[in-house]
């Protein structure tokens, strides 16, 4: 772009008179994306032509990431500078809808699979595509490199963090992340200030919520599996010694997770119970027969797992769970029945068989 002083001048002149010249005839838009990775003499420029550009007919656009810009970025200097000039409008997308996801996929999705695609890529485009064209659990290869370049950039402390938090659910107070990554108030908030400048992370009075769900998909999977125990161990039993580290009425369904996760097969199925009524309570069915199968789960691995609780109990609950949430199931059974049969019901009522509901 030339050197400093009189040189330069005159060529961003010349740009200016080429792009209101190409403009006369049919006029001229101007695409300019990734203006983060601009150098700055090319900041200079569009600084330059924006506040010169008299002629009708030109448009530009100008697009940046918002996540790729931390607090010492020279990009954000300039953006500045470029929102205090009255023709200047900035735009901030919002997220593609339900419609423009299933349109996105051009095969017919089913609710349930729109629902899932709708909530992992938060409305992303760019997200939603990678998803459709590698459908399953885990975050596509060649998308999980593109989420985890800003975080691999960051000091190690903010990254365990980031860990942490990608483990605790969302959004996660500050203090549960105090408890699990051992650091006092100021240094918690040192750690992460990095990940809130770069937008990867977002803060609320409820604490600390990745930007993307698929970002904390991916620092998830970075996890080694003995890692994350730990994590979900430290996580539940600072849940179990207190409660009020998670909001209200959250406590009971995160212990259920987080000992599941753990791999403490007696916990989690205590947890799973506790929270199972308290979803029943709230009219959450669905939620409560989710539960339950994982409860029936764990005995048909298990049928020795005692935790105080009568099986039997378990699949008239969930049997209830089901009719109630009208969701249709198939049949629960065990090699061996964990519990005896119980009396012959009353004529006209349903009786348990005690293999199978």
């Amino acid at each position: 772009m030339g050197t400093p002083g009189d040189g330069r001048a005159r060529l961003f002149g010349e740009v200016l008179a080429l792009l209101e010249a190409a403009a006369a005839e049919r006029g001229l838009v101007l695409v300019l994306e990734d203006l983060h990775w601009a150098d700055p003499a090319s900041g200079e420029l569009l600084l330059f032509l924006l506040r010169n550009l008299s002629a009708p007919g030109i448009l530009l656009l100008v697009t940046h990431r918002t996540t790729d810009l931390d607090d010492g970025h020279p990009t954000r200097v300039l953006l500045t500078a470029l929102a205090r000039l009255p023709r200047v409008r900035r735009v901030d997308p919002g997220p593609l809808g339900r419609a423009d996801l299933a349109a996105l996929a051009g095969n017919p999705l089913s609710e349930h699979e729109l629902t899932e695609l709708e909530h992992r890529s938060g409305g992303n485009p760019l997200f939603a595509a990678a998803l459709l064209e590698s459908p399953g659990a885990r975050t596509p290869a060649p998308l999980r490199e593109l989420l985890l370049t800003g975080v691999r950039e960051l000091a190690a402390p903010t990254r365990s963090c980031l860990r942490a938090a990608a483990v605790l659910g969302e959004p996660v107070g500050s203090g549960l992340l105090e408890r699990i990554t051992g650091l006092a108030e100021a240094e918690l908030e040192e750690a992460l200030r990095p990940a809130v400048a770069r937008g990867l992370l977002l803060v609320d009075e409820d604490g600390y919520a990745f930007r993307h769900a698929l970002l904390r998909a991916a620092v998830a999977e970075e996890l080694l599996p003995g890692e994350r125990r730990r994590l979900h161990t430290a996580c539940a039993r600072a849940l179990a010694a207190d409660p009020t580290l998670v909001p209200p009425g959250q406590a009971a369904p995160a212990l259920a997770l987080h000992w599941h996760a753990a791999g403490d097969r007696a916990a989690a199925h205590a947890a799973a119970w506790t929270a199972a009524r308290a979803a029943r309570a709230g009219y959450a069915y669905e939620e409560e027969l989710r539960l339950l199968e994982r409860m029936l789960a764990y005995l048909a691995e298990d049928p020795g797992l005692d935790a105080g609780i009568d099986p039997a109990d378990i699949l008239r609950t969930a049997t209830r769970a089901a009719l109630d949430a009208r969701a249709p199931r198939a049949v629960w059974s065990w090699p061996t029945p964990p519990w005896p049969p119980p009396p012959t019901p009353p004529s006209g009522r349903c009786s348990w068989s005690s293999a199978a509901c």
